[in-house]
């Protein structure tokens, strides 16, 4: 199968032949290393999905998301990213990326002309 599953040198060395490093260490959360990786694999389109979500422990990991998210998204100007969110807008700091979009999850599954299914919860 043509699976490629991407992790840091260190998983890499621990499993040799099992995962792909992160092309060019790059180093972020979550979210921003999948924003990474859509971009630099060569989609043109980006849809954010989870970039919405607070902590227990209040903004911390929201604003490194946040920040580190920024600066994929800034990195990849011919690159059209989509935020998906009900419960929120586009962060503050985000406003002036101009290839950043918002849409609600109904615009998003009619954009994409995928069904109502479980599978997107709220």
């Amino acid at each position: 199968e043509d699976i490629m599953v991407y992790t840091s040198n260190t998983q890499c060395i621990k499993n040799p032949g099992e995962f792909f490093i992160i092309p060019y260490g790059m180093v972020g959360n979550s979210q921003a290393v999948a924003a990474y990786l859509a971009a630099f694999d060569g989609h043109k389109e980006v849809y954010l999905l989870g970039y919405d979500e607070y902590t227990a422990d209040g903004l911390t990991r929201r604003d490194s998301m946040i920040k580190s998210t920024a600066r994929v998204i800034k990195t990849y100007p011919g690159v059209k990213f989509f935020l998906i969110s009900d419960d929120y807008g586009i962060p503050e700091e985000w406003y002036p990326l101009t290839n950043l979009n918002h849409l609600t999850v109904a615009e998003f599954r009619s954009k994409c002309d995928i069904s109502s299914n479980q599978w997107l919860r709220k």
